[in-house]
């Protein structure tokens, strides 16, 4: 699929530094058309999804985002690893190719260990701190509490409070409705819904400035279209969790686009900062990996969890839920088939 041409829709003497800022508008628009079809569409349909649905909404997710994971963004960080590895060797005359796996090896050990290491410093580390945060805001401390017996004393840590990505909105949303809670367990509870953009946003705007320069670029609509499609389900479980906690729709659609609008920030500054990170291959393929490990997280730790237990309820929706995760695999296999060099 031919790589969009961003440049050619501006006037030839047009400023770079514009066409820049003005192509991350344009995308960014593109990126927020998920959540406003879910705001003004899907509640038309249906104003809750019942239990069985969300199961398979998960289902569906683990396998979609695993398979963005592996055969999307870490088969992507891998061949651009190969390719500079290559390069490397060549430039530097190097007769042993095998010093290709030494660089290679590193890069992409080390991105899936970053993924991972963020995704556990988010869930568990963070949101540690946020309930000692709780514990103090006179509203939000029932849902931290100690218990007392006699000189004995121990705080209920609730491993499960906050579990999945689910339970952060639900628990974020109790805080955020609370008039007397304080400004700042507003602000932290709202971080608690931003996941992993930031370097999403980054090779974003750097997919951006290739277009814009005329350089071969991975933004191609297969990429935008597998991008909208892993967005589905997740703005999907947002926006229906806002829903069910009392907000409107209105207030749930406002909650939707900025939580995805984090992007936008790091869009600008991957644009901006195309050529940093166009002169370190080896960071993009970093970046990418990471991103693979996150998605990887989030699949089996976020979603596997929500529909893994129907096996020990009903064979028969089991079998519906394993269609729905199948389902989720072939489709991610098929939309990134399209998404070719």
């Amino acid at each position: 699929m031919n790589t969009i041409n961003l440049r050619s829709i501006f006037p030839e003497n047009t400023d770079v530094n514009i066409v820049k800022f003005a192509g991350v508008l344009i995308f960014a628009a593109i990126l927020l058309v998920v959540p406003l079809i879910i705001a003004l569409v899907f509640p038309l349909i249906k104003k809750k999804l019942n239990s069985d649905k969300k199961i398979y909404l998960y289902a569906f997710s683990s396998g979609f985002f695993i398979m963005l994971a592996t055969i999307g963004f870490i088969k992507e960080g891998l061949e651009n690893a190969i390719d500079g590895a290559d390069r490397y060797i060549e430039i530097n005359r190097i007769n042993n190719h095998n010093v290709s796996f030494g660089i290679v090896i590193p890069i992409m050990t080390g991105g899936i260990i970053l993924g991972i290491a963020i995704s556990y410093l988010v869930k568990y580390v963070f949101i540690s701190r946020f309930n000692k945060v709780l514990s103090k805001d006179k509203k939000a401390s029932i849902l931290v509490h100690d218990h007392g017996h006699g000189d004995h004393k121990h705080k209920d840590k609730h491993p499960d409070f906050i579990f999945n990505q689910s339970d952060n909105i639900e628990v974020a949303s109790k805080v955020i409705n609370s008039e007397k809670t304080s400004q700042k367990v507003k602000i932290v509870a709202l971080v608690l819904l931003l996941t992993h953009r930031v370097f999403v946003g980054l090779l974003f705007g750097w997919s951006i400035n290739q277009l814009i320069e005329g350089s071969t670029s991975n933004l191609t609509w297969a990429f935008i279209i597998s991008f909208w499609l892993h967005l589905i389900p997740e703005e999907l479980v947002f926006y229906y969790r806002l829903r069910e906690a009392g907000y409107s729709r209105w207030k749930s659609f406002t909650f939707s686009v900025l939580g995805l609008s984090i992007l936008i920030p790091f869009m600008i500054i991957g644009v901006y900062g195309a050529n940093f990170i166009e002169s370190l291959w080896w960071l993009r393929s970093l970046l990418y990996t990471a991103i693979g490990g996150i998605f990887l997280f989030n699949s089996l730790v976020e979603f596997f969890p929500e529909f893994y237990h129907v096996h020990f309820i009903k064979q028969k929706k089991w079998h519906y839920t394993l269609l729905f995760l199948f389902a989720g695999i072939i489709l991610g296999v098929f939309i990134l088939s399209f998404h070719m060099h």
